[in-house]
């Protein structure tokens, strides 16, 4: 029961960290910024969600078992909090950056770019850490996984920023490429009510 308690908590601190965000981008009217990052983040909110509630169920006890050195170590200062201080922490650290960014980065191009790869670099590691623990996941994360060289160990790994890249220029490419569909067949339809 306890570890039962321990994933509801973490779901209602991702849930309030989540509404909190979206009312601070609200009152600083940045809410039209996050419209190219809702794939990435919605995925970041569904694979993080599923990480790390599985993973509050298999560390119970023993958070060694977990693979990322940082929330090991909320596991253990937090026990059966862990799981949700340290989404209270991620989310707080990824999302504030990601609002720094939007905010007082002028190049919007490069602040949307650097944002969707920190969101689908998250989502993409979430989906990883959720395969390891999800038995008919296994062996995709087996197949992908390779040791995590972190530049700052528990929160940057090179394999994420690998992963968050190759993700963002899939996005950004299959985005241009509806983009420049969408506006062929505009044209086509203008060109028609002409003639």
């Amino acid at each position: 029961m306890e570890v039962f308690g321990s994933q509801i908590v973490t779901i209602v601190t991702i849930i309030l960290s989540a509404l909190f965000w979206l009312f601070v981008f609200w009152k600083q009217k940045l809410l039209s910024k996050l419209k190219s990052l809702l794939l990435p983040i919605i995925l970041w909110i569904i694979f993080g969600t599923l990480d790390i509630v599985v993973t509050a169920k298999g560390t119970f006890g023993n958070p060694q078992r977990e693979g990322n050195p940082a929330t090991v170590w909320f596991l253990e200062q937090f026990g059966a909090y862990g799981p949700a201080v340290a989404s209270l922490c991620w989310i707080f650290l990824w999302v504030g950056i990601v609002f720094i960014l939007l905010k007082f980065l002028k190049n919007e191009r490069i602040s949307n770019f650097v944002s969707i790869i920190i969101f689908y670099a998250l989502a993409s590691m979430h989906f990883i850490g959720f395969s390891t623990w999800f038995i008919p996941l296994c062996s995709i994360a087996q197949t992908i996984q390779f040791e995590n060289m972190w530049i700052i160990p528990g929160i940057v790994g090179l394999k994420s920023i690998f992963f968050g890249v190759i993700l963002s220029i899939t996005h950004f490419s299959a985005s241009n490429l509806l983009r420049k569909s969408l506006l062929k067949k505009r044209r086509k339809l203008r060109f028609r009510k002409i003639v």
